[in-house]
């Protein structure tokens, strides 16, 4: 083995990992499907926690930012992260209720949502906020224990968080309450979700295969 080889094979994820990703990725989507097939949540309530889900991305990208010793992924990336997700944030917001307007939302002082939060979605959010904690505590571990150790676990999230958001204020003529199937397009947006956290997981080891096919 050449030392590309062994340098690629220091920082592919072992397949166990990847799997365990996966079983979490596929478990904190469990959470919206539940609570849209089973509970009847609206387009309101489902923005919510992905805006919740975003502020616990941001607070586990905080603590990458700390961890890493190369200055890479800067407080720059970040910022933009946190502006991005914000722009969204407010414009699904205004898109999905439950204000007409950013002043009625200003006046409000996110008294509405803040109930809805505190309320029915804090289980929710509190088992996303688990089960992210555990998966990025394996990950440090992986990191220094595992064959996975040169892998990179401090990559920024955000960034895939403010897409997700930006599709959800385009989808929205889909999941309005009066549209043509809004439960359908709620799913939509929640498989979208999955597929691309998916993504995210396996594209490291499929881009060692490109490579590993190129050589």
């Amino acid at each position: 083995m050449n030392e590309k080889q062994k340098s690629h094979a220091s920082v592919t994820p072992a397949l166990g990992t990847l799997l365990s990703r996966s079983l979490t990725v596929l478990l904190m989507s469990a959470v919206p499907v539940y609570g849209v097939l089973i509970l009847g949540w609206d387009s309101v309530r489902l923005i919510l926690l992905f805006l919740g889900e975003a502020a616990i991305i941001l607070a586990a990208d905080t603590l990458k930012i700390l961890l890493r010793k190369d200055g890479k992924p800067g407080p720059d990336a970040f910022v933009i992260e946190v502006v991005f997700i914000l722009f969204f944030g407010v414009f699904a917001l205004l898109v999905y209720g439950p204000y007409d307007s950013l002043e009625q939302l200003i006046l409000d002082r996110l008294g509405t949502v803040g109930g809805l939060v505190r309320g029915e979605l804090a289980r929710p959010l509190l088992i996303i906020l688990v089960l992210r904690g555990v998966r990025l505590a394996a990950d440090l571990w992986g990191r220094t224990h595992r064959r996975d150790a040169g892998r990179d676990v401090t990559a920024l999230e955000g960034g895939p968080w403010a897409i997700l958001l930006f599709l959800a204020v385009m989808a929205a003529p889909l999941v309005a309450a009066d549209g043509p199937n809004p439960r359908a397009g709620l799913m939509v947006i929640v498989l979208l979700r999955t597929a691309g956290e998916l993504i995210a997981v396996w594209s490291p080891l499929l881009a060692g295969d490109t490579r590993g096919k190129k050589r």
